[in-house]
């Protein structure tokens, strides 16, 4: 719906921070606009994929064991 989009992260934002600007330039002003776009479920439909398995990898319990054989 814009010429061009633009993402941009303030410099006095933490690098961890997910603070983040996006700017639309130039409004095309669409003769229809799909109404799925409004819809959060259909948005957000992706990101609804199970999450892969988190590995600490700070405990000792998890850390492979090596094999060192001579």
């Amino acid at each position: 719906m814009f010429e061009k989009v633009e993402v941009d992260k303030p410099a006095a934002s933490r690098s961890e921070s997910a603070e983040i600007y996006i700017l639309g330039l130039k409004y095309l002003a669409p003769a229809k606009i799909d109404p799925r776009i409004l819809d959060i479920k259909y948005l957000f439909q992706a990101s609804a994929q199970p999450e892969a398995k988190v590995v600490d990898v700070l405990r000792d319990n998890n850390k492979q064991k090596r094999h060192r054989d001579g």
